[in-house]
């Protein structure tokens, strides 16, 4: 299955998802699909997408300094949305940002299930 069609089902299952994207190490995205009814254009998850980068960044920065074991998820909740990173490796994360309205029971599981799939095609 390609990346592509892995976050689009990823998307479709979570309820109140807006959109994910797959992207590299300098933030540049490698696939995203949208919500129904989403409030980002393609542009704007990707764009996203290279914003967490830089936070990502930082916080792999702040892991070397106190040699600390670097997290495989992190859950940044904001005043509309809030964004699951599934980091799948050194050089690529999965972004899925989810309506706040919406419950987040599973969408961390999911997006867990989904990162684990985008591995397997790496």
């Amino acid at each position: 299955m390609a990346f592509k069609e892995i976050l689009k089902t990823l998307v479709d299952r979570v309820d109140g998802a807006e959109g994910a994207v797959m992207a590299d190490y300098d933030g540049e995205p490698v696939a995203e699909a949208l919500g129904v009814g989403s409030s980002f254009d393609r542009y704007g998850i990707q764009l996203l997408g290279a914003q967490i980068r830089a936070t990502l960044h930082r916080w792999e920065d702040l892991h070397e300094r106190i040699q600390a074991h670097k997290p495989r998820t992190l859950t940044i909740r904001a005043q509309e949305r809030t964004l699951l990173i599934y980091i799948l490796n050194d050089r690529y994360f999965v972004l899925l940002a989810v309506r706040n309205s919406y419950g987040l029971s599973t969408a961390e599981h999911d997006l867990e299930v989904s990162g684990e799939q985008i591995a397997l095609e790496m």
